[in-house]
């Protein structure tokens, strides 16, 4: 599968407007995730390759090493015991898309609607 490259000023604007972007250029962080922090800086793999940063077996394990506490923060959302399964839990990118902008404050607004689009059954 071939991916769609995708303009720079469009992947520039997302990044801006997620909440890594607007954490360096709008909330005075010195450090936050940028582009070559999940695709590496050479040799850019799509995310359907093993070797891939992104591939769904490694993209979790990106994102916990900043996001630390994840059974923490979705106590209510997800039953602990799912946690050691394998599969049982979506991988991050799942419910937290990367490049879409998204701003849900979660912890007020978050709707059953958007959980019930994969567990509406």
């Amino acid at each position: 599968m071939q991916y769609p490259v995708v303009d720079p000023d469009v992947l520039e604007e997302r990044y801006l407007d997620r909440i890594h972007g607007a954490g360096i250029f709008r909330q005075g962080l010195t450090v936050s995730p940028v582009c070559t922090t999940c695709h590496g800086a050479h040799g850019v793999l799509p995310p359907t390759d093993e070797n891939s940063l992104i591939h769904k077996d490694k993209v979790n394990d990106g994102c916990a090493k900043c996001h630390t506490n994840k059974e923490r923060v979705h106590e209510g959302i997800v039953a602990p015991e799912l946690w050691s399964r394998a599969g049982a839990v979506p991988i991050c990118v799942d419910c937290h898309q990367p490049h879409l902008v998204r701003k849900v404050t979660y912890q007020t607004n978050m709707s059953n609607a958007e959980c019930l689009e994969c567990h509406g059954n």
